[in-house]
């Protein structure tokens, strides 16, 4: 078993950002939209994203060098169905994700006009360090992480400790976003686990969050925009 940073710069990266996520909460820039409308602290919202890539990439990055890479990209050849598989769960993220935005629309926006300083330059920004984040995000969780803990214990020992602390960060947004990490993340380190590499959650995850939020942006400039 490949030999991963040490479980204190984990906790260190993990508790540094749970602690940031909270902060952003209290400053109302923890996502692009919200059960309060559009993000009202843009820049606390950059902040974010800047500090989960630093927290869990460049940090681990440092620490373990090559072998980060390796959890990410793994070390063995893809399979015909491996791919298969793969695609056909980005292709249901893509169809499904605006379908999700559409339902979620009303009550994310509460009748919110156009705001004028939602602006081109900050959604770019914004859209590019998100994918960043992401990928960083789920090297940590499905990569770097998922590995260290099964060579401390076992396989189901590691996926639960990933789910609880994947499920953790999400009680800033309350108890249905929680729920929802399960499935979600059980999905995630199964096909992590299978293909013994962090990039098949990265893709799945990046796709569905990238089709869900460009939905959102759509909807609220032009709200006529659905997909149901």
């Amino acid at each position: 078993m490949t030999h991963y940073p040490p479980i204190l710069t984990y906790s260190i990266s993990y508790t540094l950002f749970f602690a940031l996520l909270w902060i952003a909460r209290r400053r109302n820039g923890l996502r692009l939209f919200d059960g309060n409308g559009p993000v009202g602290n843009k820049s606390m919202l950059i902040v974010l994203h800047v500090g989960g890539i630093i927290l869990f990439s460049i940090v681990p990055l440092l620490v373990s060098g090559r072998r980060w890479f390796e959890a990410v990209v793994g070390i063995r050849s893809l399979s015909g169905p491996d791919v298969f598989t793969v695609a056909a769960l980005v292709i249901v993220a893509i169809v499904v994700a605006p379908r999700i935005a559409d339902k979620n629309h009303r009550r994310l926006f509460r009748g919110y006009s156009v705001n004028d300083d939602f602006g081109i330059q900050f959604i770019i920004n914004y859209f590019f360090l998100r994918i960043f984040f992401l990928v960083a995000y789920e090297a940590w969780f499905r990569g770097c992480l998922i590995n260290s803990c099964i060579a401390y214990g076992n396989v189901p020992l590691a996926i639960v400790i990933n789910i609880v602390l994947y499920a953790a960060l999400h009680l800033v947004n309350g108890r249905s976003e929680v729920v929802a990490c399960l499935p979600f993340g059980l999905l995630l380190c199964t096909f992590s686990i299978w293909m013994n590499a962090a990039w098949p959650a990265i893709l799945i995850h990046t796709v569905f969050t990238l089709s869900y939020e460009i939905h959102l942006v759509k909807k609220y400039n032009h709200p006529s925009t659905s997909f149901v």
